[in-house]
């Protein structure tokens, strides 16, 4: 399938553009003079529209608008270079959504995913004393990857979905990267791409936009707020994000309206829950595989490697049988010998993330289970380096 994709991506190097919303250009053709069209109301506009904020960095980052190539980042400092005019025939010379893209629940769901992500994490950003419009366009972007196979190849989106989240992640992110590349998009929006905690673990602002993603798809989809907790001290600060894009999103489509009306459920304090992180990079996984495939050989054992993705359980390789025990041993947190099989749990950065299972067809000793104590907290401690 990865030859496939990689097929498609080179396609689209050559074909693939970012729509813009025809409703942000009919804003902008409002703006009659340079003194209506300030620079705040510029950006207002061009950050409710991914397509639009697609076209003002290519343009801001091209050699034309700027020859000394120094990187612009974010969209205030691109309008300004770009200037009123220009910012006008931009936006009426970019393709514009179709109504019948717009139409698709899927695209209209995951833009509407990206631009409250995008909100919740600016919001998240500045209060943490990071830079907002930064985190802004990283979440807006994030599931770049998504939104451009919903315009150019639905059917390959589809074929993704239905991958375990690993592989997910990793052909979204393949994608991603390639067109924001070819595109000269900021590493802003390159480093926090969907997928990319697989290669590198994130950190600050990445960490900040997972979970920024992570609550804003639980709000649209009508899961929850999930993981609030890791972005703000209570639900109302959501509430005032989702009160902010109402008022100054009014003129977005409204398919992509509708997936704002959201009511917060009252949350008193912070729950302890299954459905978070890890997010293990690939680096964490091929280590623990390595530990595995040594104990199997020093003890002449068979091995398997489970690993947590979200709230579910997932092997390395074939499938998982009797999950809820998987999660029950994870979650206990230690070395537990039955009916010959040998479960080791390995947390990540704090967190419940992997089960290193052991099969024997004789009886383990006790010095062995304490030299499996000695593995699992030297394994523990390799993977908090990464």
């Amino acid at each position: 399938m990865k030859a496939e994709i990689l097929r498609l991506i080179n396609r689209l190097k050559r074909v693939a553009n970012f729509p813009v919303f025809r409703e942000s250009v009919q804003k902008l053709r409002h703006f009659r003079t340079e003194v209506e069209a300030t620079p705040e109301r510029l950006v207002r506009i061009v950050l409710l529209d991914p397509g639009l904020c697609c076209q003002v960095l290519r343009a801001g980052n091209s050699v034309f608008f700027n020859p000394s190539g120094y990187p612009l980042k974010t969209i205030s400092r691109a309008v300004v270079v770009i200037g009123f005019q220009n910012l006008k025939l931009l936006a009426e010379s970019s393709p514009t959504v179709k109504d019948e893209v717009l139409e698709r629940g899927n695209f209209s769901q995951e833009i509407a995913i990206s631009i409250l992500s995008a909100h919740l994490a600016a919001k998240a950003a500045r209060k943490k004393g990071l830079p907002g419009e930064e985190a802004y366009l990283a979440s807006l972007f994030k599931r770049l990857g998504r939104l451009i196979l919903l315009l150019y190849a639905p059917s390959f989106y589809q074929k993704i979905r239905a991958q375990v989240p690993r592989r997910k992640k990793e052909f979204f992110h393949l994608v991603g990267e390639r067109l924001a590349k070819q595109w000269n998009l900021p590493d802003n929006i390159l480093q926090n791409l969907e997928g990319r905690e697989l290669y590198i673990r994130p950190r600050k602002l990445g960490h900040l936009c997972l979970y920024a993603d992570i609550l804003a798809a639980g709000l649209v989809s009508g899961k929850g707020p999930l993981g609030w907790q890791n972005l703000f001290e209570t639900p109302q600060e959501i509430e005032e994000v989702l009160k902010k894009l109402a008022s100054t999103g009014g003129h977005l489509p409204r398919s992509i309206l509708e997936n704002f009306a959201i009511k917060i459920p009252a949350v008193e304090k912070p729950e302890e829950t299954f459905v978070f992180g890890p997010f293990l990079p690939e680096e964490a996984l091929n280590l623990s595989q390595k530990v595995l495939h040594t104990l199997c050989e020093e003890m002449s054992a068979r091995g398997r490697l489970f690993y947590r993705e979200g709230e579910k359980i997932f092997a390395l390789e074939g499938k998982v049988d009797k999950e809820e025990k998987l999660k029950y041993f994870l979650l206990k947190g230690e070395i537990i010998n039955e009916d010959g099989q040998v479960y080791i749990p390995i947390s990540f950065k704090g967190n419940p993330a992997l089960i290193l299972l052991l099969e024997k067809d004789s009886f383990l000793p006790p010095e062995e289970m304490r030299g499996l104590e000695l593995v699992k907290r030297t394994l523990e401690s390799l993977l908090e380096r990464l």
